[in-house]
């Protein structure tokens, strides 16, 4: 008994596709706060400078983040994590603000940081 040649057809047909494999997903940043009663934090996906108004921010975000709590943060393909807390949680808009904290994301795998 031979392969036959729908046989064949079908094996090449699906042996490339069985070798294939998909690209990894992209990087994420799981940022957690257990220093601070209350936080509040701004995060700009980027990929240029950690500034809100530089051209390569893709996104920005800001959030209250509680004690002993955890977000994660899923940016675009090819961009990075910049994150800062204001001094004053309860008065974001008014408050100062950290110093920019950059994350560099790596396809695949969740970054752990703390505030």
């Amino acid at each position: 008994m031979g392969i036959s040649r729908i046989g064949l057809i079908a094996a090449a047909l699906l042996f490339p596709a069985a070798c294939t494999t998909p690209p990894p997903p992209d990087g994420a940043l799981r940022l957690s706060n257990y220093s601070f009663d209350q936080a509040y934090v701004q995060v700009v996906a980027t990929s240029g400078y950690c500034d809100p108004r530089d051209p390569g921010v893709v996104g920005v975000n800001a959030f209250p983040l509680p004690l002993n709590a955890s977000r994660f943060v899923r940016p675009p393909a090819g961009t990075d994590i910049c994150w800062r807390r204001a001094l004053d949680p309860l008065h974001p808009r008014v408050s100062q603000w950290s110093l920019w904290s950059r994350t560099y994301l790596v396809p695949g795998k969740i970054i752990d940081t703390r505030l």
